[in-house]
Formats: structure tokens, sequence, C-alpha cells
């Protein structure tokens, strides 16, 4: 395997500079112009994509593309959370539930094996909330392979469906995230790699592996060798929309 980044090739779109559209205190509206051939893909793709905060403490993300030519893409959006706060160390304490109850096996090259694996009597089964630090360290084969969690799940909903995806709590602080979206499958990754070295961190901070969680709402990875999997081939002079919110909250009981 060659060192070719999985998140759209060796300068994907993490990496571009993109154009403010549209701006105010609670939105930011961009745009993108990726052309035919660039990292190897077809077509003149625009891509738009809109954040946009709301009075009721929500992140809402909107995905807008279009392409001249059959293409393939899967965008997501890829967040570090920790509820306790940024600087509070280990997310172990975080209780975790997941709408789905099945998940894609990956080889130690983050490469799906192909098909689904049943999430019952497994870590990843998140159909009841459960604390990180109980199922992490478990020591099943798929954790193993990617030094913890870094799988995609597959929601139980219809593929553009609108539904909750995944409520993560962390009782400490009493704080509260929940995501729905219309994607039909949700990543969860540890950070199982992080580390970012004092002084870059914010306030100085220096954040070591699992330290935080990311919620990406996705398609599934590798599609276009998986039959089993939603299309991600965005068909010439379609368009292609997806959305996902992520709601913040706090319990009653702090």
């Amino acid at each position: 395997m060659d060192d070719t980044p999985f998140h759209g090739g060796k300068t994907g779109f993490d990496q571009a500079f993109w154009e403010v559209k549209e701006h105010s205190d609670s939105l930011i509206r961009l745009f993108y112009f990726s052309k035919d051939g660039k990292e190897h893909f077809p077509g003149n793709l625009i891509v738009w994509v809109e954040y946009r905060l709301t009075d009721d403490n929500c992140l809402e993300l909107e995905f807008t593309a279009q392409s001249d030519q059959d293409t393939i893409i899967n965008l997501t959006n890829h967040p570090y959370f920790n509820l306790g706060g940024h600087s509070s160390g280990n997310i172990g304490d975080h209780q975790v539930w997941i709408n789905a109850n099945s998940f894609i096996p990956v080889s130690e090259e983050f490469v799906p094996l192909g098909g689904f694996s049943p999430v019952s009597n497994s870590p990843f089964d998140f159909q009841t909330p459960t604390f990180i630090r109980d199922v992490i360290s478990s020591g099943h084969e798929q954790l193993n392979a990617v030094g913890g969690f870094d799988h995609s799940f597959r929601l139980t909903k219809k593929t553009d469906e609108f539904k909750p995806a995944a409520t993560v709590t962390h009782p400490k602080s009493g704080r509260i995230l929940k995501i729905w979206t219309s994607e039909p499958a949700l990543h969860f990754y540890t950070a199982n790699t992080l580390n970012v070295h004092a002084p870059m961190g914010k306030d100085g901070t220096a954040y070591a592996e699992r330290s935080a969680f990311c919620m990406e709402p996705q398609h599934f990875p590798d599609s276009i060798h998986q039959d089993d999997f939603p299309t991600t081939v965005l068909k010439a002079n379609q368009i292609r929309k997806s959305k996902s919110v992520f709601k913040f909250e706090l319990t009653n009981n702090i």
C-alpha cells in the first residue's frame, strides 16, 4: 500500500482553500471547485458547504455537490470532541449510543474487508449506552487491528432518511452531544493516533491519543468496490445534498 492519505488524496478537500461566499454571526457558506483530473477524480466538481449555528444550540452542516462527469464523492466533516473540556484528557468516561446494529470490519490498513458484521455480543454494540472505557481495551481483533475504534457503522435507517445517528453523554460535566444525519453511515473514531504537542493545542494544551473522539456522518468507505454498500457515484449533472446536525444539551442532574 502506498502512502496516499484516505481523505480524498494527497491534497484532499481538507487541504484546499475554500472561498467564503456568505457569512454572518451564525452562518458561513463556503465554495470549492475541483478541476477535472484532480487527484485522478473525473469531472469538474463544484461543492458547497454551509455551517449554521441555531438558537437551540445546534451546529448544522449541509453539503451540496455537482459534477459535469460521473465521479465518486463522499463528503463529511471531521471534528474532534471532548465533552469534558478540551484539556480534560482521556475520553473513556464518555457514554456512547449509536443507532446501528452492524459495522464494517477493516484490515490493519483501514480498508473494508467486505460486508457488515453484527454488533451484538461485541464491543461494537452501542445500541445501549456504553462507556468507551468499558469496551475499548477488550482485546477484540478489530480494535487491535487499528488501535481502537476507527470504524463505520451502518445506521438503522433508510439511505437518505434524516434520523438520529448517535448520542454521546459525559456524566461528570452533564454535557450531551446528539447527532442526526441523512447519511447512511456514521464513522466513530477514538483519536487513536492523535499526538498534538504543546503549544499547538488550544491554550497551549498537548493532545494525546484518545483525548478526543470523532463522529463523522458519511457514506461507507471504499463503496466503489463493495456491492453491498450504497453507491458513492455522483452521476453527471445530478445534484447530491446531505445534512447533519450536532446538537448540544445539558442533563438535569448537574
